[in-house]
């Protein structure tokens, strides 16, 4: 049979309860995760919910409650001194005697805490009350820190006992990494839009400059002067430039409330429930319009100057 107790896993959550340094001895003072309940968090209303901790571990019933017809929800705290009769059905793995195969008992338990609503949900009984049914081994154990900066030293301590750990910490930081990825790669196809923004911009200018000779160099027979021709131009410019970075904010948020429609309708099929994506920080419009009219200004430069050196004389003779 396998030990489950040397695959003890500790899970490490953010401060919610405090444990003295390491007095913790896996007997009295952790709370252990002795099942999963489908659906919400648990019934109370003579429902029977059948689950397992893992394949050959241990299965729990839920079969009375004194609870009247109350239904525990996510209305939590209202089931707070409620009381319920749960039935355990453990086979031997966790037994502390290997050759038992099935061992039943009952027990009533008065719900005193409500935990903050996670993904998973459980419900956890003192470990010595597990003991008392002649549950002797475990397959994980959670642990809580109360210090957050602590949480890298503890999780130290608890390898050098020979235990296996894990953390939301290593989640979020794969997620970080992810986005970090992801952010670079975003941010090089943005250098390509916009160079290739700038280089439209620069073309059309100039084309535009082309097919305007002639009106400024009648701008500059009305006596125009050409540090005013090349304002105009460059103005001209940074107009074109603030617009097409409305546009494109406009067209992000557009395709952002999109992706997350779609992400929304396989989360949704899946029962996790409503993904929102469209996010757009008021900073990072203020970036994109401030970049917008620079590359507006810069793309402008050459063909305002070209424009200053027309001759209106000759101006007026193209055609």
């Amino acid at each position: 049979m396998k030990d489950f107790s040397r695959k003890l896993k500790f899970y490490l959550f953010t401060p919610r309860f405090h444990f003295s340094r390491f007095q913790f001895n896996l007997v009295a003072l952790l709370f252990i995760t002795v099942g999963f309940v489908a659906g919400t968090y648990l019934t109370l209303k003579g429902i029977t919910n059948i689950f397992a901790l893992n394949d050959t571990a241990k299965t729990w019933t839920f079969s009375t409650a004194t609870a009247g017809d109350y239904t525990y929800d996510s209305t939590l705290v209202e089931a707070l001194g409620k009381k319920f009769m749960t039935s355990f059905v453990v086979v031997g793995d966790l037994l502390s005697d290997p050759t038992a195969n099935i061992e039943s008992s009952q027990a009533e338990y008065t719900i005193i805490g409500v935990i903050p609503e996670e993904k998973t949900p459980f419900f956890y009984v003192p470990f010595l009350d597990l003991r008392s049914l002649g549950i002797a081994n475990y397959s994980q154990a959670k642990v809580v820190v109360k210090d957050q900066n602590a949480l890298d030293k503890t999780r130290r301590q608890i390898e050098s006992m020979g235990y296996m750990t894990r953390s939301v910490a290593d989640t979020v930081a794969q997620i970080n990494s992810l986005f970090a990825t992801a952010r670079t790669v975003l941010m090089l196809l943005g250098m390509v839009a916009l160079s290739v923004a700038a280089l439209g911009m620069f073309n059309t200018l100039t084309v535009s400059l082309l097919e305007r000779t002639r009106e400024v160099g009648l701008m500059k027979a009305m006596g125009m002067k050409s540090s005013e021709v090349q304002e105009l131009f460059l103005t001209e410019s940074m107009i074109m430039g603030f617009f097409g970075g409305i546009l494109g904010i406009m067209l992000g948020g557009v395709l952002g409330i999109l992706v997350s429609i779609m992400l929304s309708f396989f989360a949704i099929i899946r029962g996790v429930g409503i993904v929102n994506i469209s996010y757009i920080p008021l900073p990072f419009i203020l970036v994109i319009i401030f970049l917008s009219l620079l590359v507006g200004l810069v793309t402008g430069i050459y063909p305002a100057r070209r424009a200053t050196k027309i001759s209106a004389l000759n101006a007026l003779r193209y055609e």
